[in-house]
C-alpha cells in the first residue's frame, strides 16, 4: 500500500494525540490555562485565509462537500460577534451568497466526492448546510442592514423543508436522498445513465441531521408546529434504534442504526428551539440537576444528559470509546480529532448551559476537561490545519465552535435566545 502525505500526516496527528492521552494526570479544571480570545481569532484568521475568491474553500480531491464549510461558516460568525470583527461575517456571507443562488429547483443541494460535483444530493449533508443557514438566519434578523439577506435564508429553509418532505417515511426517519450509486446494495449506475436513484430506506445521519435538527430549528423561526412534530418524531426514531449493533456497515446491511455518535449531535437543538419555557423550577433538594416547568423541555434535558452520561462513563483514559456492552465498539473517535472535536462540542454545549446555574456534572467535566486536554495543544492545532481526513476546514470550524461556546454559551446554536 502506498503511504501518501495526507496518510503521514494522520499518524503523525495520532501519535501525537496519544502521547497527551499519556500525559493528562485528570485534574478538574483544565490543564493549562489558553487565551481563548485569541485562539479564536487565529482559527477564524486562518478560515478567511483559505477562502477562495467565490467564497468556497479548496478541499484536496473533493469538490462540493459543503457540509464541511457550514461548521467554518458557523464559527465565523460567532467570531464576528464575540471579537466584533465584521470581516469575518463578510467572509461568512460570501459563503451563504453563493449556497443561495445555487440551491437546486426542489430545495436540495448538489454535493459530490471524489471530484465529482454533481452526483450526489445528500439530505444529510444538505442539512448540514441548512444548519449554517438557520444559525445565520438568527444573526441576520436581528440586523435592519441585513433584512433581505434574512429573508432570502428564510425562503430557501422553507424550500429545503420541502425536499425534506421528499424522504420522510411514516416511521419518522428520513431516507438518504439521490445518488448515482446504491449505497445499501453496493450497485453503481451506469455512468451514462441520468437516472438519480432516490433512497427511502431510513437513513441515519439524515433523520439526525436533517429530520431533528433542521427540523427543530426551522420551528424556531416559523413557529410552525408541524415542524416541532416531525423533529420529535425523527428523535423519537433514533432513540429507539441508537442501542443495537452498531458494528455492521450502513452500506452492505439494511438494518437502520444510530450509534451515540450521531444521537448527541441532535439533542442540543432540540432542546434549545423548544417553544416551551426555559425556565427551572426549584432543584432537587438531593441531586443538583434542574427541573424545568415545562415537561417536554424536561424530558429532552434527561435524554441529553443521559446520553453525554452513558458515552462519557464508557471512555477509556486514552480518551477512546469501546462499547460496555460484548466488548462491541459503537464509539469510533479514535485517530481523527474530526471526531474529538464532534464530542468535545456536545460536552462543551451542555456544560457551559448548566454552568450558568451551577449545575455542571463531574463526570461530563472530566470527560470535557480530558478531549480539551487531547485537542488544545499549541503543535496539534498548528498541524491540524490542512490535515484531518482531506477535511481540514471541518476540525477547524470545530474548534472554532467550542472556543466560542466556551467564550459565549450558547451563541453557535441556531436558536441563541431562550423563547
Amino acid at each position: 500500500m502506498t503511504t501518501t502525505r495526507a496518510s503521514l500526516d494522520e499518524l503523525t496527528l495520532s501519535a501525537k494525540v496519544s502521547a497527551r492521552a499519556a500525559a493528562y494526570s485528570g485534574p478538574e479544571q483544565f490543564p493549562y490555562a489558553v487565551d481563548l480570545h485569541s485562539e479564536l481569532r487565529r482559527v477564524a484568521d486562518w478560515i478567511v485565509k483559505e477562502q477562495n475568491p467565490d467564497g468556497l474553500w479548496r478541499q484536496p480531491n473533493q469538490t462540493h462537500m459543503f457540509y464541511a464549510d457550514a461548521y467554518a461558516i458557523r464559527a465565523l460568525l460567532a467570531a464576528a460577534s464575540i471579537l466584533n470583527c465584521p470581516a469575518y461575517a463578510t467572509s461568512a456571507c460570501r459563503w451563504i451568497d453563493y449556497i443561495l443562488d445555487h440551491q437546486r429547483h426542489d430545495g436540495g443541494w448538489w454535493t459530490g466526492y471524489g471530484g465529482e460535483t454533481q452526483t450526489t444530493v445528500y439530505v444529510a449533508d444538505d442539512g448540514e448546510i441548512a444548519m449554517a443557514l438557520v444559525c445565520a438566519y438568527h444573526v441576520f434578523k436581528r440586523q435592519p442592514s441585513m433584512n433581505d439577506r434574512a429573508r432570502r435564508l428564510k425562503e430557501a429553509l422553507l424550500r429545503f423543508d420541502g425536499f425534506i418532505a421528499q424522504f420522510r417515511l411514516t416511521s419518522g426517519a428520513i431516507g438518504l436522498g439521490y445518488c448515482l450509486g446504491d449505497l445499501y446494495s453496493g450497485l453503481t449506475q451506469p455512468a451514462l445513465n441520468p437516472v438519480m436513484q432516490g433512497h427511502y430506506r431510513p437513513y441515519p445521519f439524515a433523520t439526525v441531521v436533517s429530520g431533528v435538527n433542521v427540523c427543530a430549528a426551522l420551528y424556531a423561526i416559523t413557529g410552525n408546529p408541524r415542524d416541532w412534530d416531525h423533529a420529535m418524531q425523527a428523535l423519537d426514531w433514533c432513540v429507539e434504534n441508537s442501542f443495537i449493533d452498531t458494528k455492521t456497515s450502513m452500506k452492505h446491511e439494511l438494518k437502520a442504526q444510530v450509534d451515540l455518535r450521531l444521537l448527541h449531535r441532535c439533542l442540543d437543538v432540540a432542546f434549545m428551539c423548544s417553544s416551551e419555557p426555559f425556565e427551572m423550577t426549584a432543584k432537587d433538594a438531593v441531586t443538583p440537576e434542574p427541573y424545568f416547568r415545562s415537561a417536554a423541555r424536561q424530558k429532552l434535558y434527561a435524554l441529553w444528559r443521559y446520553v453525554l452520561l452513558l458515552v462519557a462513563e464508557s471512555q477509556l483514559g486514552t480518551g477512546e470509546w469501546f462499547g460496555p456492552y460484548d466488548d462491541l465498539e459503537y464509539m469510533v473517535y479514535r485517530y481523527s480529532l474530526r471526531h474529538r472535536l464532534y464530542w468535545l462540542y456536545a460536552l462543551t454545549i451542555y456544560i457551559q448551559s448548566q454552568d450558568l446555574h451551577g449545575n455542571a456534572n463531574a463526570v461530563l467535566t472530566q470527560a470535557r476537561n480530558r478531549q480539551f486536554w487531547l485537542c488544545a495543544d499549541t503543535f496539534i492545532l498548528r498541524d491540524h490545519y490542512g490535515v484531518c481526513q482531506n477535511n481540514p476546514l471541518m476540525p477547524s470550524g470545530l474548534w472554532g465552535l467550542v472556543l466560542a461556546e466556551l467564550i459565549q454559551p450558547r451563541i453557535t446554536l441556531p436558536c441563541c435566545v431562550a423563547r
